[in-house]
Order: C-alpha cells, then structure tokens, then sequence
C-alpha cells in the first residue's frame, strides 16, 4: 500500500530496501505470465484474488473460515470464467452476486464478507482476466501494472520525501498532496513511454488518461484505507515482505483494472472489443 508508514524499529531506508527485494523476486515471474496470457493468467489471477479474499474475510471478521472458503471458491471460479470467454465471465459474476447474497442471508453473514468481497475483489479479477484476453489485451494490462505500481512508488517517495498537507487525515493520516501529485507524475512517466508503442494514440490522451488511473488507484487505496480503519487493522496481512498483505499492495490495482474494464465496455459499442478502445483516442 502506497505511503504506508514504515514499522516503528524499522528506518524508511530499510523498508524500501524489504519492498525493492520483493519486487525484484516476484516481478519477472509475474510479467512472464502476463506475456504468456491464457489459462496460467487466468490462475495467476485466480490466485492472487483468493489470497485478497481471506484478507478480506481477515479484515472484517477475525478469521471467518467458512466465510473463507465460500467466497475463496467463487472467486478462483469466476477466473476461469473470465477465461472461459467475456460472457461467461459477466454471466457467472451476476450469478455471483445473487449466490452470494443469498447464502450471507440463509447463514446470517455480515454483507460485507462474502457479498462485498466477491463484488469488489472478484469484479477486479474477472476484469484483469477479461481485459487481458482481448485483442491487444497484453499491451493495455501491462501498461495498466506499470502505471499503478509508478503510482504507488512515486506517491511513497514523494510523500514520505516532502510530506506537508495530508491528502485524508481521517481514513489514512499518512497520505498526503505531495504522495498524489507524485504518483499522478509516476503513471504520466508511464503514459509518455507507452506512446512511443501506440502510434495510433495520442501523447496529450495517454498522459491524461494515465493520471485518470493514478486518481483511481489512490481512491482504491483510500477505500482499503478506510476499511482497515473501520476494524481497527493495521495491514491485511504479511505475505508481502515491505509491502504487508497482497490487500495492501493490491488495492490501488482492484480498482485501476475495474475503472479500465467498465471504460472498455463504454466505448467497445463503436470501436470493437479490443484494447484499442480504450487507449486509443
């Protein structure tokens, strides 16, 4: 998670130095499976989303095991769904939905725990799967990766370097301005670089575009902010050395993929289902 404090008996220094490792180790692996596509995506996907649904169960309830494994299941389902095809995917998370509800109800469940994790959660993982099988598909989730993770760097070194205004004191008093107008300026860095790659798009639509996604990602950021506030959790877990839990690094990228998917549905009426329809204006 973005401007995240570091642990008190730990220096800034060392905490940078816990996320770079775990970046370097887990990057190749994962931009290997993204240029592959396909099923081992689609796995890749399913498994990260399940590790974020326990977190999620974590967050709310303590732990809830048959919460867990409910919502665990129906999120690695609707990956392969989304795999399966685009209408298989959006049928299947509909029918999600409605399970899901149902079942909070029938066993007397908190809505937020298997309805709210699968809606949000498995809507960013039917996105990820279904943007990245389109036409061009490849391109448009690498560059959606990029501009999220320069987002989160951007916004810790220039918040944790300049500091001064807080950007949300009541859900996340370690933001600040200064972390958000560097992380617009890391996904625009991103933005300029992939033009060079869309000869078809232009420099103005991405560099906008691209500060859209940083916005984004940080309104996703806020909300896993707000949530762990709301229960009183410091991180979503510890899987990620430097980083906390897959949550925590991941929240800025649920809500990038789902604004980027529902932009893709919006203008795929004149332009096709391709990744074109979004980055190129």
């Amino acid at each position: 998670m973005s401007q995240q404090a570091a642990q008190p008996d730990e220096p800034v220094s060392g905490s940078l130095k816990s996320r770079f490792i775990t970046a370097i180790l887990g990057l190749p692996v994962i931009l290997i499976i993204l240029w592959q596509g396909g099923l081992p995506f689609a796995i890749l996907v399913a498994i990260t989303c399940v590790i974020m649904g326990i977190e999620w169960i974590n967050i709310i309830s303590k732990e809830d095991r048959l919460a867990q494994i409910l919502l665990s299941g129906m999120i690695f389902l609707l990956a392969l769904a989304g795999h399966d095809g685009f209408g298989t995917g959006l049928a299947f998370y509909g029918f999600g939905i409605l399970i899901s509800l149902g079942l909070s109800l029938l066993l007397g469940m908190k809505l937020s725990l298997v309805s709210g994790g699968f809606a949000y959660i498995g809507a960013a993982a039917l996105s990820l799967v279904l943007l990245r099988n389109i036409d061009g598909g490849f391109l448009l989730v690498f560059y959606i990766f990029w501009a999220v993770w320069a987002t989160d760097v951007m916004a810790y070194v220039f918040g944790k370097t300049i500091g001064g205004p807080k950007l949300a004191p009541v859900i996340s008093p370690n933001k600040t301005w200064a972390g958000l107008l560097g992380g617009v300026l890391g996904a625009v860095i991103i933005g300029g670089a992939v033009s060079f790659f869309i000869h078809a798009s232009s420099l103005t639509f991405l560099v906008i575009f691209s500060a859209f996604l940083a916005v984004i990602s940080q309104i996703g950021d806020l909300f896993e902010s707000s949530l762990k506030r709301k229960y009183n959790v410091k991180d979503s877990g510890g899987i990620l050395p430097g980083h906390g839990g897959m949550l925590d690094r991941m929240d800025g990228m649920l809500a990038a993929a789902i604004a980027v998917f529902i932009l893709l549905i919006v203008r795929s009426y004149d332009k096709g289902m391709t990744a074109s329809a979004v980055l190129v204006w």
